[in-house]
């Protein structure tokens, strides 16, 4: 049965945020609400969302990623904070520091370790949130 692109794009919104939420659930947070709102993990939402839009190859225009990226944002930081994060990301991002770069880097390498080509041994579940925040809770 052939998929077509708006169930791919339903798919990948919903394997982004139930990924995510794993690693925040995994990472011993208490809530989504309590989830920390430093530079990485800011960067490495924004960074997860983009590497799996990369490694899913569906042809999105730029509209369709701002959307992905939008209730991404969303699902994970709830609506009102979602935009205030996004905002600064899609206005300015040659101004995001480096802290923020560090965790979209390490949001797209984690997912094409997960899911990128190469033998299926050397495949990696994706737990840099998890690290960060294990980092940052201690």
């Amino acid at each position: 049965k052939k998929v077509n692109h708006q169930d791919q794009t339903n798919v990948l919104v919903k394997m982004i945020a139930e990924t995510l939420n794993a690693q925040i659930t995994l990472s011993g947070a208490p809530s989504q609400s309590s989830l920390s709102e430093d530079d990485f993990v800011i960067g490495y939402v924004g960074g997860y969302a983009e590497g799996l839009m990369q490694v899913m190859n569906i042809d999105l225009n730029d509209a369709e990623r701002f959307g992905i990226l939008s209730v991404t944002f969303f699902d994970i930081f709830g609506h009102e904070k979602g935009i205030e994060l996004l905002k600064p990301i899609l206005q300015n991002p040659e101004e995001m520091s480096g802290k923020f770069a560090n965790g979209w880097t390490t949001g797209v390498e984690d997912v094409r370790c997960w899911l990128g080509s190469g033998s299926h041994g050397n495949k990696q579940s994706p737990i840099g949130l998890i690290e960060h925040l294990h980092g940052a809770n201690l």
